[in-house]
């Protein structure tokens, strides 16, 4: 995807690339060091929550995006109806991660044996 798109970008806005002076290339190594770093721990706490906690986890950059933005990025906040599609979002990605969640909790394991089988009553 990003080979693909570093293609496209050059062969269409080849004449308006550019080589950042010092101070902004600076800021953009501190920004991808940060981004690469927060990736990176994001994806290693994963190891200690379920499925279904770290669906909810990845849905909340929703929210923080929509909360942070003006104060991080300097963007404009989120006007009322801009909240209202943030919280659907999110919503339904909680509720699709809980019902999946429920789903599973009763089902045959990868070798498909039911979950319920092994333990000794």
């Amino acid at each position: 995807m990003f080979g693909l798109g570093t293609v496209i970008m050059l062969g269409l806005f080849y004449d308006r690339l550019f080589v950042p002076d010092r101070t902004a290339f600076f800021f953009l190594m501190v920004s991808a060091f940060f981004g690469v770093g927060g990736q990176y721990l994001l994806t290693f706490g994963f190891r200690y929550v379920t499925a279904l906690e770290g669906g909810i986890i990845s849905s909340t950059r929703i929210l923080l995006a929509a909360f942070l933005g003006p104060y991080l990025a300097a963007e404009n906040p989120l006007s009322a109806a801009g909240w209202i599609g943030a919280l659907l979002i999110f919503g339904a990605n909680v509720l699709l991660a809980v019902r999946k969640g429920r789903s599973l909790a009763g089902s045959a394991n990868p070798i498909g044996v039911p979950v319920s089988a092994g333990k000794k009553i």
